[in-house]
């Protein structure tokens, strides 16, 4: 082999070496979900989303991690604000899995989780212009967190250690139902004008494909020829673009109010890394139902 070949062999692995550098970047799908839809005093929506990490679960790590992510969407569909909370859990052990809680001094306390399919609890409240949230892990007795999103769309979080609230020797609560009215007791001898605000307002006709809105005779459902959703109202029909069967199988998210219908539905396609997998994200809906007329339509993309 002479001393040009040799050359050559040289020069073309050097340009493979820094062609996989550059372009051979792990690729993959890239999710991006909310798993909970509030609609706010003011008329913006919250969108919320728990991401968990591995660290709640090593034992050995004291302090613990976790955020809340939060999307804030004006009344007229605009982005006001996408961010996240770091939140902190200093405990022994939460596995989000199953959403149990140990703590590093044993408890005689039974303290089942109510909803294992649901380890993040939001209980949404109103005060003047904020939405303050009370959020708590399902299954853990001991914390709490107050959530604070004003309508710019900045937030906080203030940590309570629910074991020093009240009376040392007061039985204060033995589930997540009694926990919640505990907390919200507390909240609102802290607050003036501290009003619920709605949950989501549907019930389940079939669990996977169709949903009807709460007293109205509006439903949404799967169309059959582009499984896609379709809402349904008295005298008129409107096909969203999320698809009906998501990989993470995400129910929509639905609001409404007196004239207005706020739904958040979950579309695929493959935007970031063709030929590797879908990525996932909401795409949330104002639609006037009277009118049956799409308003506002926002889709909510990776941050990055």
């Amino acid at each position: 082999m002479n001393r040009k070949t040799i050359n050559s062999i040289i020069l073309l692995s050097f340009y493979l070496i820094n062609f996989t550098t550059v372009f051979a970047q792990p690729c993959g799908p890239n999710p991006r979900i909310v798993d909970r839809q509030v609609l706010s005093s003011n008329g913006d929506i919250i969108l919320l989303r728990t991401e968990f990490n591995g660290g709640l679960m090593d034992v050995f790590e004291k302090h613990k991690e976790f955020d809340l992510n939060y999307v804030l969407i004006s009344e007229n569909g605009k982005i006001k604000k996408d961010t996240s909370l770091n939140l902190i859990w200093d405990e022994r052990y939460y596995d989000f899995m199953s959403c149990n809680a140990t703590y590093r001094q044993k408890s005689k306390l039974d303290y089942p989780c109510s909803n294992e399919n649901e380890c993040a609890l939001y209980f949404p409240f109103s005060q003047n212009d904020n939405t303050v949230l009370e959020y708590f892990l399902c299954g853990d007795r001991k914390f709490a967190y107050e959530i604070t999103i004003n309508k710019k769309g900045d937030g906080k979080s203030t940590l309570y250690n629910l074991d020093t609230i009240g009376l040392l020797n007061e039985v204060k609560y033995h589930d997540d139902f009694t926990k919640y009215v505990f907390f919200k007791n507390y909240l609102e001898k802290k607050y003036d004008n501290l009003n619920n605000l709605s949950s989501e307002q549907f019930e389940f006709l079939n669990e996977k494909t169709k949903f009807k809105i709460a007293n109205r005779n509006i439903e949404l459902n799967k169309d059959s020829s582009s499984y896609k959703w379709k809402i349904t109202g008295e005298k008129w029909e409107i096909s969203l673009d999320g698809s009906i069967f998501s990989y993470y199988n995400n129910p929509p998210l639905i609001n409404i109010n007196d004239k207005v219908l706020y739904v958040t539905v979950f579309n695929e396609d493959f935007a970031s890394c063709p030929g590797y997998g879908q990525d996932t994200f909401p795409i949330t809906y104002a639609i006037n139902i009277k009118k049956g007329k799409i308003i506002w339509k926002q889709e909510i993309r990776d941050q990055n």
